[in-house]
């Protein structure tokens, strides 16, 4: 599967995590589990399916970083790694299934030595799961993502896929954590405008490690590669896009091609529509029906991947379509199921 997601929900509070130094003693658990591990924890954690009874082997290992006291910050791939994996699909109990690490690695430009390296130690700092699948392939759980809208403060930003891109390009770590700052600031500013928000280069330094000369701490805030310059001593946030400016082309630039397949292929949106396409009493109704039909898909696509949705409405051609002709009662229903299947069984390639 070689589709991300056009726009990705990650949590304020674990980007601040990102800054962190982490040091002195951690308590390390891994989860020693059956097959489908992963997916059962899941589940009992969203509530899915009760495994309250099943009994959970654990151990406690550093896995290489054995020493009584260490410290630890998170590198710019560590934390590239990270914000990638929002953008790889999930299914619905939150796991990205069957994640290649090598070719993880040839999206990021690192070694696949380095992508299990990060992923060892995002598991010790309790930012992900992961459970080995076969040789290569891993199912990976973001921690406490189901979370994110619990607190509207402490939730999550809306981040599209051109963003991260850009948080991509840049090569030194204090650069892109001062970005990821930055990030927070104008979400909390454009979001929270009645609130006490300063957004002055003292306090967004705060978050360069103390090795950092004065001398270079000016420099780091304008990098060639940001999207929020410092003027006049503040922060220009005028490029930062809210939720609804991300969205809302998203949505319809996805109504419009889904609407061209049906256009195209001359397929009926559903076997209810298909049934009375010719009856003139039905007119109205068949409007609404694929009004209804084409917001769901597009949900679907935002969701999940808009080439997703595609490659599941031409399988429904195939097997119950045609022209002014669909067998699906369901045609949102059987589109995100289709989805669901292609998320839980295909290797993700990136």
């Amino acid at each position: 599967m070689n589709y991300l997601k056009s726009v990705a929900r990650i949590s304020k509070e674990k980007i601040d995590l990102l800054f962190k130094v982490y040091s002195s003693d951690i308590d390390v658990v891994e989860k020693v589990i059956e097959k489908d591990s992963i997916f059962e924890l899941c589940s009992s954690e969203y509530d899915l399916i009760d495994y309250s009874k099943k009994e959970y082997e654990f151990k406690y290992s550093f896995n290489g970083i054995a020493t009584d006291k260490f410290s630890l910050s998170l590198s710019k791939s560590m934390i590239k790694q990270y914000l990638f994996l929002h953008f790889i699909p999930a299914n619905k109990s939150g796991v990205r299934k069957r994640v290649s690490y090598s070719n993880l690695a040839k999206s990021l430009n690192i070694s696949t030595m380095t992508v299990r390296n990060n992923f060892e130690r995002l598991v010790k700092l309790g930012f992900i799961w992961v459970s080995k699948i076969e040789r290569g392939l891993y199912d990976i759980v973001i921690v406490d993502e189901y979370k994110n809208h619990e607190s509207v403060r402490k939730g999550y930003i809306t981040m599209s896929l051109n963003m991260f891109y850009n948080l991509l390009s840049f090569e030194n770590v204090n650069e892109l954590k001062i970005e990821l700052k930055k990030i927070l600031w104008c979400d909390a500013k454009v979001n929270f405008t009645s609130a006490n928000i300063s957004l002055n280069k003292d306090n967004l330094l705060k978050v360069l490690p103390d090795y950092v000369r004065p001398s270079k701490r000016d420099e780091l805030l304008n990098s060639a590669q940001t999207m929020f310059v410092f003027e006049n001593g503040t922060l220009n946030y005028n490029a930062y896009k809210t939720k609804e400016d991300i969205l809302k082309p998203l949505y319809d630039d996805f109504k419009d091609v889904i609407e061209g397949f049906f256009r195209v292929s001359k397929m009926a949106y559903s076997k209810h529509y298909a049934d009375n396409i010719n009856n003139p009493t039905m007119t109205n109704h068949l409007i609404l029906e694929k009004s209804i039909i084409l917001d769901d898909l597009a949900g679907l696509a935002i969701q999940y991947n808009i080439y997703l949705v595609l490659k599941a409405l031409q399988d429904m051609y195939i097997n119950y379509g045609g022209v002014d002709k669909n067998e699906t009662i369901n045609t949102g229903g059987y589109i995100r199921s289709k989805i669901e299947e292609y998320v839980a069984t295909e290797k993700t390639v990136i």
